[in-house]
């Protein structure tokens, strides 16, 4: 599903993982790893039957071979036996092949819209960051990584519904999502509005870090969460300037940011005189802390 090049992409993140985008790496969570926070993440909604649409019979025939060679005497025995009975074969290869997806397939998930959005800050960085870039701006980031890439946005699906042939055959974007399995939702996903890159690592791990990725040609602005103090707020915006001067212009604070104005400054400074006049009268040991 393709992904306008210049809408705004946002990126919700702790201190630890911007500190991380300064050094110049992304790290990237498996899909599996995604499962921790939503069961249901990459898991197959198709028979075998349907499945077998998403490939040519080349690709079937290349996905078959492999499986193949990777069972063992007695399994091969049983898997040619089976011959007769297409269907058992297909469950099998589609199993193996999509325990291949979600162990080798790695995504960094970004929230499309064009302004920030206080749900999303509630839900990922309550206390932290907001990158604010672009899908030109990523393009032109990647390009030293050496990786193919993949980006898209989330396809939300209502998993309650079985997807079957008929589905696939007349919907071209269902029945492109049988490949890419990690590009598909549940419905009740949607308010995430995603967009999510994606690469393949045959390392199967939980994360993958990737290398050379230079912050300020995708990061075009990060925004501190409004809901830190704004003198908080202010002394991370010098860390992280300090960190990383190339952006150091790109560094704000959350329009949304509870900046106390020259009347509430007055207001405090009233309240504060009067506070310190009421103290002069108090008995000594409330002086004492």
């Amino acid at each position: 599903m393709p992904v306008d090049p210049s809408i705004s992409l946002w990126r919700y993140v702790s201190l630890p993982a911007l500190l991380l985008y300064l050094e110049g790496r992304l790290r990237l969570s498996s899909v599996r790893e995604l499962r921790r926070m939503d069961p249901q993440e990459g898991v197959q909604q198709w028979d075998h039957i349907t499945h077998a649409d998403a490939f040519s019979s080349e690709e079937y025939g290349e996905l078959c071979e492999y499986v193949k060679s990777q069972l063992s005497p007695p399994q091969l025995r049983v898997f040619e036996l089976n011959k007769e009975y297409p269907g058992a074969n297909q469950q099998e290869l589609f199993r193996r092949w999509h325990k291949i997806l979600i162990a080798t397939r790695y995504a960094l998930c970004f929230f499309q819209s064009r302004h920030e959005s206080i749900a999303m800050w509630r839900l990922f960085a309550p206390k932290g960051f907001a990158i604010h870039t672009t899908l030109d701006c990523l393009e032109s980031a990647l390009q030293g990584t050496n990786r193919a890439w993949r980006i898209s946005r989330i396809k939300y699906w209502d998993k309650s519904m079985e997807i079957v042939a008929d589905d696939t055959h007349n919907d071209p974007e269902l029945r492109a999502i049988l490949r890419y399995p990690h590009l598909l939702k549940g419905i009740e996903y949607k308010y995430e509005n995603e967009v999510r890159l994606c690469t393949v690592d045959s390392a199967a791990r939980s994360h993958l870090m990737v290398e050379n990725v230079p912050p300020a040609t995708w990061i075009q602005e990060i925004r501190v969460s409004p809901d830190i103090w704004h003198e908080d707020a202010e002394l991370l915006r010098k860390l992280i300037a300090d960190r990383c001067p190339a952006i150091k212009n790109q560094i704000v604070s959350s329009p949304l940011t509870a900046t106390p104005t020259f009347a509430d400054n007055f207001e405090e400074q009233i309240n504060s005189d009067i506070s310190n006049i009421e103290a002069d009268g108090w008995p000594a040991f409330l002086h004492k802390p």
